[in-house]
């Protein structure tokens, strides 16, 4: 069914009201060049949730990797084939968020730390330990981390 173009069909189909007819009435106006019509605070706002989806998306891969360090650090009778796959896949996939998204280089440290918090919770979890037989700072070098030691 072809879409109606104007004014009138873009003031019906609202960010707060239809996600998904907005989202494609914005995409349309945008090809079109009809830049006049488009809702710019909510584009905006779109545009910056895209940088943080990604940024969370690091973020979930940096919780698991770290998560998965720890319960092979403290509890090392149970690590198995199951338990160096995880780690390897979230290494990758790490490395390919930041080779697509630069910009979050700059923020590896910070990330670490915050996501790090996260993971002890997760090795607790998962472990049975006490929380508190975790460190409560990050104890890993960024060889550690990153899986260099394994390339040296």
């Amino acid at each position: 069914m072809p879409r109606p173009h104007g004014k009138d069909h873009l003031a019906t189909r609202s960010y707060s009201t239809d996600y998904a007819g907005w989202a494609e009435d914005t995409a349309q106006a945008i090809q079109e060049g009809r830049w006049g019509e488009i809702d710019r605070t909510a584009l905006a706002d779109e545009v910056e949730s895209l940088s943080k989806r990604v940024y969370w998306q690091f973020m979930i891969r940096l919780e698991v990797l770290l998560a998965h360090l720890l319960k092979d650090r403290y509890q090392p009778e149970k690590t198995g084939r199951s338990w160096q796959l995880t780690i390897q896949e979230q290494r990758r996939a790490i490395e390919k968020l930041l080779a697509e998204n630069p910009s979050l280089g700059g923020r590896l440290s910070e990330s670490a730390f915050d996501a790090y918090e996260m993971s002890r919770f997760a090795a607790a979890r998962e472990t049975g330990l006490e929380l508190a037989s975790f460190p409560e700072g990050n104890p890993f070098t960024s060889k550690e981390i990153w899986g260099e030691e394994a390339s040296s």
